[in-house]
Order: C-alpha cells, then structure tokens, then sequence
C-alpha cells in the first residue's frame, strides 16, 4: 500500500520527480569523484619514502631555493 501511494504521488509531477532523481545521481557521481581525487592525492604521500625530507624557502613559497 505505501509502495502504490509513492508511486502514484511521483508519477502526478513528472518533473519534480526527474529533478529530484537527477539531483540525487548527480550527487553521487560528485562524492565519487571527489572520493578518488583525495585517495589519488594520497598515493603520492604513501608510496613515498619514510625518510624523505621536505623544504622550503623560508621567505616564500614562490621563490626557489639555491641548487646547493
């Protein structure tokens, strides 16, 4: 009874219904997007050696550091 009455309530306004269905895919296919952009980040970090060293310029990032 519950599934004939969603059913009948979604099919009376057709394009509230594709909206809502759109919406919710489009949100889906967002959140898996960015969940493989962040672990592609990551793979970086974790493949890396423990060991390495990071530095930078202590005036800016914009400006190199010298080769020696």
């Amino acid at each position: 009874m519950l599934i004939k009455l969603i059913l009948r309530n979604a099919f009376r306004h057709r394009l509230r219904t594709a909206l809502t269905v759109l919406g919710i895919v489009i949100a889906v296919l967002a959140f898996g997007l960015l969940q493989t952009v962040v672990g592609a980040w990551y793979v970086g970090v974790e493949s890396s050696s423990s060991t390495r060293l990071v530095t930078r310029n202590s005036i800016s990032l914009v400006f190199p550091l010298p080769l020696t």
